[in-house]
């Protein structure tokens, strides 16, 4: 299993609700630390190994789908 973050906004925005136990298929990209700075702080040390972006570049190198 992936800890995946994924920022309010996005989901806000165009996300499709889902629950514990739920199958998703999402863009993602690794985890590095720019991206995480913010969410390393409120996460308070808790691993994170991917990001969803959907508003990203689907091309982009370093991208996969889950």
């Amino acid at each position: 299993m992936l800890q995946v973050w994924m920022d309010f906004w996005q989901m806000e925005c165009c996300g499709t609700p889902f629950s514990v136990g739920d199958e998703v298929s999402w863009l993602l990209r690794p985890a590095d630390a720019t991206a995480l700075e913010w969410p390393g702080v409120v996460l308070d040390g808790v691993t994170v190994d991917a990001i969803e972006d959907h508003h990203g570049d689907a091309e982009a190198p370093g991208r996969w789908a889950r």
